[in-house]
């Protein structure tokens, strides 16, 4: 049986891995957010292979610090000043070529980026005016017109979610039992690329428990590789893979990032 050959990336993550964004230059590499079993937030660029580039860690303990994005040369963080105010937020900028924080803005609501240009809504006491801040020199421009639409933030080819209730998801339960005579339970995520066909479903391990699989097929339909990407899970993921510039990546375990070229 034809199959992909060796992964072309890998890198396993002393943590759990939360997110996962595309670098656009120079190609594949990641920018990672990671969270150790103490519950630390680590920010971590990896190159074409997986090695480590920088690492900023650990983060202030708490989860609602997380990456909102890559604009330009420069990784953007969303920091919630606690979990009941989701309205209260503080902005870090940091250098996608060192890992070094240049900047944070306290009580800045980040929207969104074009270019090198942030928008969001800055605060002062209980009122709030829209502004943008410029990333390169780190001015703050206040009373903007926030754009209507953003740039896609993570350009990858996303697979679609099936839940078992989705019309859809009678058609991808009967290939699975027609391929390897097994049932599909919960959902199951579908991308169908000029490279290939993806699909992500579950299997049922025992009361309450569940297996994630992947599958990879060719064009034509044959299974190129399959991988166990979880056991003993307790419901269903989204994103559990992707295609970005004809590559195959995926999460295994919730700490190996592995990728294929296609």
């Amino acid at each position: 049986m034809q199959t992909l050959a060796n992964p072309s990336f890998a890198y396993t993550s002393p943590g759990s891995l939360w997110q996962v964004l595309p670098v656009p230059r120079p190609n594949h590499h990641w920018l990672l957010e990671e969270r150790s079993p103490e519950g630390q937030v680590s920010f971590v660029r990896v190159d074409a292979r997986g090695e480590v580039v920088w690492r900023v860690s650990p983060w202030p303990d708490r989860w609602w610090v997380h990456l909102a994005g890559v604009a330009g040369n420069f990784a953007l963080v969303r920091e919630y000043a606690d979990d009941q105010s989701p309205e209260h937020q503080h902005f870090h900028v940091l250098d996608l070529a060192q890992g070094e924080v240049l900047l944070g803005v306290d009580n800045f609501s980040f929207l969104g980026a074009q270019d090198t240009t942030v928008y969001g809504y800055l605060r002062s006491g209980e009122a709030s005016q829209t502004a943008a801040l410029n990333l390169p020199s780190g001015e703050i421009t206040v009373g903007i017109v926030v754009p209507e639409t953003w740039p896609e933030n993570n350009p990858v080819d996303r697979p679609f979610l099936y839940r078992d209730e989705d019309a859809g998801f009678g058609t991808v339960s009967a290939f699975v039992k027609q391929y390897q005579d097994q049932t599909a339970v919960l959902g199951a995520e579908y991308l169908e690329t000029n490279r290939g066909v993806g699909l992500s479903f579950y299997l049922a391990e025992g009361k309450q428990a569940f297996a994630n699989w992947l599958w990879w097929l060719s064009p034509q339909g044959d299974l190129l590789h399959q991988e166990c990407l979880g056991r003993g899970l307790s419901g269903i993921g989204q994103d559990t893979f992707w295609k970005y510039k004809d590559h195959l990546f995926y999460i295994k375990n919730k700490q190996e990032l592995i990728g294929y070229a296609l």
